[in-house]
């Protein structure tokens, strides 16, 4: 364990970490490593009980939650989404009709990451809304074709779960989940003012300097993410995901969460000849081994969950900054734990994720035309006006000096500035520090008019359409 100590040392330095917890589960025994301080600037220091926001790693927990109501035999796994959400329309009517919980479950549904339908809404958009925008939201893939990631499926998950054991979400999972396990610290909320006493406080770059979020927010929903744990609670969250006790459903029914519903792709630079989706996890190999595992992003914060069940092995890694290093942290640790070789995850993925991320924004901006134009001047005032889309709202543009002010009426994390980059290119700069650290300058915004008709094409979102002709 000395040697895990020392590379958590070297991770903390090597990323500059604010703070953050690991927590180890290996032959029945548990052990936290706290490291770092709440909020840079102050002196209160992580320790075993300091909860960090887990982020998609919440999904896990919405899964164990569903799972319960099948054992009861309150919910099925193949019961019909519509039958509780009436409002969840999809871009098919077939699909619509025969989505069941374990499409949502198992990441099958066609949808992808595009939208803020998926991600970024104000929480004064009512999830029935969502449900019902849904039908505008274009599928990157067929109806179980393949895995996907989406994260509205999950949220409509907690829904589902809350309206059939009649209590609110949170509720649910602190009878059902955190008592039961001894999970003292953890809490789930989607309201940013929402904090425990001894909470882990989000971090970002900004200007390649880190600093404390100054508006911590929760870009996801409950659900889809929004869970607050401590590495105490990781630890115990582990033990039960690892062989089953204490009991909170029958074997049947907690086995059938890690069984495969959607298959991904390999990963060979990861050591992955598979990835699959079950209920809430991951399922892939790591060179050999068979593992399950989630990772979370959030505004500020990152975490991943490694486990090894043959092996009863367990990481989960929290750290108040959002960077590759908590997926690198969770493999070196892996790797000591598993007597490997020692290799240098912390040097290469950064390199890897930075690059794919490049190649994927570059490849985005080529399939919808983003190329830069030539060079002109800015023409103040020539695309202001209201825009809006059937599932993303409306988006305000107002000409400034420089550019345009963006104000998305239904996801204010993406309001700021369109600056020109070059013909009707323009480049989304958010006002939001998370927001801007997590785009990183690769948004792409196209000013288009057809026969008198403008529209604007946000990267990643969708297009606005004018409301009216100039």
């Amino acid at each position: 364990m000395t040697d895990v100590s020392q590379i958590v040392e070297r991770a903390a330095e090597r990323f500059a970490l604010p703070g953050g917890v690991v927590a180890i589960v290996a032959g029945g025994r548990s052990t936290v490593y706290p490291f770092g301080v709440r909020r840079l600037g102050e002196a209160a220091p992580v320790d075993a009980n300091t909860t960090f926001s887990i982020a998609s790693c919440s999904k896990a927990l919405t899964a164990c939650a569903v799972a319960q109501l099948v054992d009861e035999g309150k919910l099925r796994w193949d019961d019909p989404v519509h039958n509780f959400l009436p409002t969840f329309t999809l871009y098919d009517s077939w699909i619509t009709a025969h989505i069941t919980l374990r499409d949502l479950l198992g990441m099958r549904t066609g949808l992808g990451r595009g939208g803020i339908c998926e991600w970024g809404s104000n929480r004064s958009l009512p999830l029935a809304e969502i449900f019902r925008r849904l039908r505008h939201t274009r599928p990157v893939c067929g109806f179980r074709e393949r895995y996907v990631y989406t994260n509205v499926a999950f949220s409509a998950l907690s829904e589902i779960v809350r309206r059939v054991a009649d209590r609110e979400f949170p509720d649910v999972l602190q009878q059902r989940i955190f008592a039961p396990l001894g999970m003292d610290d953890a809490f789930v909320s989607d309201k940013p003012g929402t904090r425990a006493v001894n909470c882990a406080i989000p971090h970002t770059r900004i200007d390649g300097v880190t600093a404390a979020l100054a508006e911590p927010r929760c870009g996801g929903r409950l659900g889809e993410s929004c869970g607050f744990l401590s590495g105490t609670d990781a630890a115990a969250w582990m033990r039960y995901v690892l062989d089953g006790t204490p009991k909170l459903m029958g074997e049947a029914t907690f086995a059938e969460m890690f069984m495969p519903q959607s298959l991904g792709v390999a990963e060979p630079r990861l050591g992955r000849s598979y990835q699959h989706y079950c209920m809430g996890w991951e399922a892939c190999d790591y060179f050999g081994d068979r593992i399950f595992c989630h990772e979370g992003g959030e505004f500020g914060a990152s975490s991943r969950t490694m486990l090894n069940r043959d092996k009863g092995l367990g990481v989960a890694v929290y750290l108040n900054v959002s960077l590759p290093a908590v997926r690198a942290l969770c493999l070196e640790i892996y790797d000591r734990l598993t007597d490997r070789q020692p290799r240098d995850w912390s040097g290469e993925l950064p390199v890897w994720m930075a690059a794919a991320a490049e190649a994927g924004a570059a490849q985005l901006q080529r399939a919808y035309g983003f190329e830069f134009g030539a060079p002109s001047p800015f023409v103040r005032g020539a695309f202001e006006g209201t825009y809006s889309h059937p599932a993303n709202g409306v988006l305000r543009l107002v000409a400034e000096a420089d550019g345009y002010r963006a104000v998305f009426e239904d996801a204010s994390v993406l309001d700021g500035m369109f600056e020109p980059l070059g013909g009707t290119i323009y480049r989304l700069a958010p006002s939001y520090a998370g927001m801007r650290d997590n785009l990183k300058g690769r948004s792409r915004v196209r000013f288009d008019e057809n026969e008198g008709r403008r529209s604007v094409d946000v990267m990643g979102v969708g297009v606005f359409a004018a409301d009216a002709p100039p």
